[in-house]
Order: C-alpha cells, then sequence, then structure tokens
C-alpha cells in the first residue's frame, strides 16, 4: 500500500520531539523537507546534531531500535533556488514497507490527488500524539517561480494541514508514483488558528532529479571522473522511466562504451569535413558530452542534407551509434529510418529498426521492417543475413502467439545455417547462429508441448555452444551460451519428470556460469 511510506521524523536533542513527515522512496531514501530536517538539527541557526530518529507509522514490528536518518543529499549542488528538499538514509528499513517510485513526468504529479499526511494533535489511529489523515485536493498545472506546485484541499470542512505535516506524501488518484511531498512552510500554516486549504508541494520529478544525481557520485568516485561530467546523461535518464536502482549500472554502460567509442578507429573517408565531425563527435564523446556531439552532428546533417544526401550516411550511422550509447530509442529509429530511406538495401538499418520496434513495444512495425531487411538481404544474396532475417520474423510471430508461424521461419533459419556452417565449419559465428536457431525452435516446441522434440533440438544446439567454448575457453558469450543450454535442457526434464537428469543439468550450467562471473 502506498500509505506505508509515510514516515515521521523526530529530532534527538536536546529531546525527542516531532518536527515533520517524509516519504519513502526508491534507493531507500526518505525525501523530506528542508525546513523539517533543519528543524529537527537545528536550535536559533545552530546545528546542534547530523541526525534524526524515523519512524514507519506502519511497521508491523515497532521500529525497536529506533530507526536513525543521516543527511544523503542536501539537494543543493545545482545552481539556482535550493528546493525545500533534502534526502535521508534511514539506518534501517521495516520488511513489509516498499519504496515508491518519484513521478517520471509532469503527467503523474498534476491533477486530482490524495495527500497521506500526519497530523500532530489527531487521536485517530495517533502514534505518540501523531495521527494520520487523507485529503483530497487538486495539483495544479503550473508551477510557482520556486518550482513548487499548489495543492487545494477538496473539501473545506474536513481535515486539513499542520505545519507537522510537512514532507507527507502527495499521490494521484489511483496513482502508485509519488506526485510530490507537502511544504506546508511555503504558505506559512498557522498551527491550528485557521485551516488553509492551500498549500505548495515538492514535485515528485524534483525529488526524481535529485534521486538520480545521488546515484551518480559513487559512480563518477569509483571511475575518477567529476560528477560534472555525468550531468548531461542523467538529465536524459531523468526523462526516461527507468527506475533509480537502474541508475549506476546504467552510467557504467554509458561511460564504458564513451570510451570505447572514442577509441574505435574512423572509416575512411575523403571528406575532411565529414571526417573532422565524427572526430569532434567522438572526442565529445569521450568527454561525456554526447548532447554536443549529436548537436555537433545534427548541425553538418543539416548542412549536408538537400544538395549530398549519400554524403550523411557515415554521420547519420554515427549518429545512431551515439544515440544507442545514451539510450535515445526514438531518436535512434528515426536517424536508422533516414539511414533506410537513403539507401534502402541497408540490411543492417532494417534489422535495428525492426529490433526498435520490438523494445517499443510495435510488433506489426517490427515485422514489417524485418520483411523489408529479408527483401534486401535476398537481392544482396547474403545468406547468413536471410536466415537472421527469418529468426527475427519468427521472434515476432511467437510475441504474437503464432507458435506454427514461428515454426516455419525458425526451420527456414536454420536450413541455412546449417548450410553455411557446413561449408565452412571454422566460421565460429556460422556456427553460434546455427546453436540459436536450434534453440529457438526448441522454444517453441515447448510452448507447443512437444517435450521430446525440444529435447532434441536444445541437444543439437548444446552439443555446437559445447564446441565452441572448448575451442575459446576465454570467451564469455560461447560460455554463456553452453550454461543457458544446459539451463534449457534442464527445464525440458523437469516437464518430463527427470528429476536427476534436470539436476545434472542445472548442476553443469550453474558450474560453467561460476566460471565466467
Amino acid at each position: 500500500m502506498i500509505q506505508k511510506s509515510l514516515v515521521y521524523i523526530y529530532a534527538t536533542h536536546p529531546r525527542r520531539t516531532f518536527t515533520g513527515c517524509g516519504a519513502f522512496v526508491e534507493g531507500g531514501y526518505v525525501a523530506t523537507c528542508r525546513h523539517v530536517w533543519r528543524m529537527a538539527t537545528e536550535t536559533d541557526g545552530t546545528v546542534v546534531s547530523d541526525r534524526v530518529e524515523i519512524v514507519f507509522p506502519h511497521d508491523v514490528d515497532g521500529g525497536d531500535p529506533p530507526i536513525v536518518g543521516a543527511l544523503a543529499s542536501a539537494c543543493d549542488a545545482k545552481p539556482g533556488r535550493r528546493p525545500d528538499l533534502v534526502l535521508l538514509s534511514p539506518s534501517a528499513v521495516p520488511r513489509d514497507v516498499v519504496a515508491l517510485q518519484a513521478a517520471t513526468g509532469a503527467i503523474w504529479e498534476t491533477g486530482p490527488a490524495t495527500a497521506y499526511a500526519g497530523l500532530p494533535g489527531q487521536p485517530s489511529g495517533a502514534i505518540a500524539g501523531i495521527g494520520e489523515v487523507t485529503i483530497d485536493g487538486t495539483l495544479a498545472v503550473a508551477t510557482s517561480s520556486n518550482g513548487l506546485r499548489q495543492f487545494t484541499g477538496s473539501n473545506p470542512t474536513g481535515f486539513w494541514l499542520e505545519r507537522g505535516s510537512s514532507g507527507s506524501p502527495v499521490f494521484l488518484v489511483q496513482g502508485q508514483q509519488l506526485a510530490g511531498i507537502l511544504s506546508l512552510s511555503m504558505l506559512g500554516a498557522n498551527a491550528g488558528k485557521t485551516h488553509l486549504h492551500e498549500a505548495h508541494v515538492v514535485p515528485g520529478t524534483v525529488v526524481r532529479d535529485h534521486l538520480i544525481a545521488l546515484q551518480a557520485v559513487p559512480v563518477a568516485t569509483e571511475r575518477h571522473i567529476p560528477v560534472a561530467y555525468l550531468q548531461d546523461i542523467l538529465a536524459r535518464l531523468g526523462a526516461q522511466d527507468v527506475a533509480v536502482a537502474d541508475i549506476p549500472r546504467l552510467l557504467r554502460e554509458f561511460i564504458e562504451a564513451s570510451q570505447a567509442h572514442g577509441r574505435e578507429p574512423l572509416a575512411a573517408s575523403n571528406d575532411i569535413d565529414i571526417t573532422t565531425t565524427v572526430e569532434r563527435s567522438r572526442s565529445l564523446v569521450q568527454d561525456f558530452k554526447p548532447s554536443e556531439a549529436l548537436s555537433v552532428l545534427n548541425a553538418r546533417i543539416a548542412e549536408e542534407n538537400e544538395a549530398r544526401a549519400r554524403r550523411l550516411l557515415p554521420l547519420l550511422k554515427e549518429q545512431a551509434e551515439v544515440q544507442r550509447i545514451v539510450f535515445d530509442h526514438a531518436g535512434r529509429l528515426a536517424t536508422l529510418e533516414e539511414i533506410a530511406r537513403i539507401d534502402g538495401s541497408d540490411i543492417s538499418a532494417w534489422i535495428e529498426i525492426g529490433d526498435i520496434q520490438i523494445l517499443l513495444g510495435h510488433s506489426e512495425e517490427a515485422q514489417s521492417a524485418y520483411r523489408r531487411a529479408q527483401s534486401a538481404a535476398v537481392a544482396a544474396k547474403d545468406e547468413r543475413a536471410i536466415s537472421v532475417c527469418h529468426n527475427r520474423i519468427g521472434d515476432v510471430l511467437v510475441s504474437q502467439g503464432d507458435g506454427a508461424g514461428a515454426l516455419a521461419a525458425y526451420q527456414s533459419g536454420l536450413a541455412i545455417a546449417l548450410s553455411l556452417a557446413q561449408r565452412d565449419p571454422a566460421n565460429t559465428e556460422w556456427q553460434r547462429d546455427l546453436s540459436i536457431s536450434h534453440d529457438r525452435i526448441g522454444d517453441v516446441l515447448v510452448s507447443q508441448g512437444d517435450g521430446a522434440g525440444a529435447l532434441a533440438a536444445y541437444q543439437s544446439g548444446l552439443a555446437i555452444a559445447l564446441s565452441l567454448a572448448q575451442r575459446d575457453p576465454a570467451n564469455t558469450q560461447w560460455q554463456r551460451d553452453l550454461s543457458i543450454s544446459h539451463d534449457r535442457i534442464g527445464d525440458v526434464l523437469v516437464s518430463q519428470g527427470d528429476g536427476a537428469g534436470a539436476l545434472a543439468a542445472y548442476q553443469s550450467g550453474l558450474a560453467i556460469a561460476r566460471s565466467w562471473t
């Protein structure tokens, strides 16, 4: 339940005193107001403590021993006015409390809303004199000059908020994301004399921005680069529906991909302008400035577009690579479509278009792109590409529930892959293609209830994967393929009631996985 995200915050010095509320959010932090933190840790402007006590009112275990909260982020690293927000790190989290995802866009923080607020002096359900109330209202579309969003109560005769309600979470009606936290001090809550039915809210998107920024610090320290170098990619990730917990992994991927891309040799070109632009792009990417790299590329692309469409191709491919690095799926799709428009015979562009359409959930568009790739591959007499397209089309048909069609597509791909593998047994890429084709067929046969057929297909794939893995024990991709092949066989054996055989297969897969992890 989202109500369980509400927490109470107490000063611990000179005595235990309730000062306000907060919301437990993703990453394991408590979001509360800056003025609540200062009330809890300062006396007459002097810091007297660097800790607060955090109480989860829905904690079924009772919060013993007390949970201590320390400052994780003062949310003051960005230039400009500081938000009425800090992030605290609790020393423990009750087992039944689930962290809230902060709003990923304005759509999740405007409109009919509900505040789950701590209200001092309300006996109903009160914990040490602090009650919990539900207050309905509306979150305004516009924000004030200091970035706050107005919350207007809808029931003038119902409960309203007191100063201790600051930091309480607000959600849209039927929403699950944190729309914001109450920041009552901005409107001067008046401690019971009259009940103001207007309040200000620190938007959930602001909370999310600072949660994301907090994730960058350990990654920057680990990679020995200034945090400022990551601001560009952080802004891009913040605009996407990416879980805060995934940010460190994505930042590491961004850093590694940027550095690797910058080291790649440039393709030969007789055009000094294009070469210079690509060199500039790679330099910017290496400096972790992908937006500037994209701006440089876009400017050159615009200049070349009318008169020299064919010369755009190297730039567009570079743009697609940079967009891949920064997870800009929509931008990369548009770039690849432009490549395909200029050169309809570009097989890889059509395949990548299909792959992105799959990622975006557009199966019909993906299938259309794969068939365009297949036509281009047939025209080019590229047998491997034809086989790959059969497999991609089979993947789409599986997602659409057409098992028979998928099986036919996979079998067509298998026939070509088998011919290529037999033609050149030393070609490891073709051998791996053949192994993957066997596995895809096995997956479909499993879904059709043909355990024996699936087992035979998986065993054929396993034999090839084993050969590749033995050929190069240092190749982690081949070792991973072999481990997964054992797991697939184990799954089939489980369904056939062969527990001992399944266990042996799983143990083989586990041993391999441990060797490369």
